[in-house]
């Protein structure tokens, strides 16, 4: 497994703190909800404070390296080659609305490529981790992505654009889908969709507005389970590349389907 690799610990141990951070601030969100006032700025906050815990305690130990991150941007490191790509609340609609499917992603990226990912789902206290090269584990337990190669036979999650970011060809795509895979759901979190995909648990995914810091470290975590992933590459109205992914067996009959 990665026990031997000091970036994996610096990683885990990392996730695991602000992790308990979240679950602390989950429950006080849960609490809010019957009010339904000051939801938004709580859920800001909370986001912006385990951003920036995460990322001191990383650069606490590797002070050289700079960061990419959801809540605060680019941080360039003295050592241009090595950078964190970072979320701490993928999920984040998910989160505020007391809804149990979240998650904290961490990516190592060295000259431009993703070497090593975790991903925390600090509710379920799995960690999926992956090193590029060395496969991908979900705790201590090899994961591979599911065998299933019929379309009829898949679970499809799919992501659905928000406010403002709706086009028509989206709507056409997911007509596509439901009409040709066994079901789909929509779940909120790329990046621990990803690790869900990788896991067995879900056998496609298609997210068109996801961004780099959702998926950077997912997609690799899959590609070392036995998946693939392409950037969906939508129009300009949505925020990030967009995610389309499935083991690797089935991947062109799901690219297909998409693609139409």
């Amino acid at each position: 497994m990665l026990r031997n690799n000091a970036n994996f610990n610096l990683m885990g141990k990392a996730a695991r703190r602000v992790g308990r951070s979240m679950l602390r601030d989950f429950e006080e969100i849960r609490q809010l909800q019957a009010s339904k006032k000051g939801v938004a700025d709580f859920v800001r906050r909370a986001h912006e404070r385990a951003e920036s815990s995460l990322l001191d305690e990383l650069a606490r130990t590797r002070p050289n390296y700079g960061s990419r991150s959801a809540a605060f941007g680019e941080r360039p490191g003295i050592d241009p080659t090595r950078n964190w790509v970072v979320n701490t609340l993928d999920g984040a609609e998910n989160f505020s609305h007391g809804l149990a499917h979240w998650a904290i992603s961490i990516a190592l990226e060295h000259k431009g490529e993703i070497v090593l990912a975790v991903i925390f789902d600090a509710l379920s206290n799995d960690l999926f981790a992956a090193e590029k090269g060395d496969g991908s584990w979900l705790n201590d337990v090899r994961m591979r992505v599911s065998g299933r190669i019929h379309l009829t036979d898949m679970l499809v999650s799919i992501g659905v654009p928000g406010a403002g970011q709706a086009h028509a060809e989206n709507a056409e795509v997911i007509a596509r889908i439901s009409g040709g895979a066994g079901a789909i759901r929509s779940l909120g979190a790329p990046a621990l969709d990803l690790a869900f995909l990788a896991a067995g648990r879900i056998d496609a995914l298609y997210c068109p507005s996801s961004a780099e810091d959702e998926t950077a470290g997912g997609c690799m975590l899959l590609a070392e389970a036995g998946g693939l992933s392409v950037p969906v590459a939508p129009g300009t109205e949505t925020p990030g590349p967009g995610v389309m992914a499935a083991g690797g067996d089935v991947f062109q009959k799901f690219e297909a389907l998409v693609r139409g």
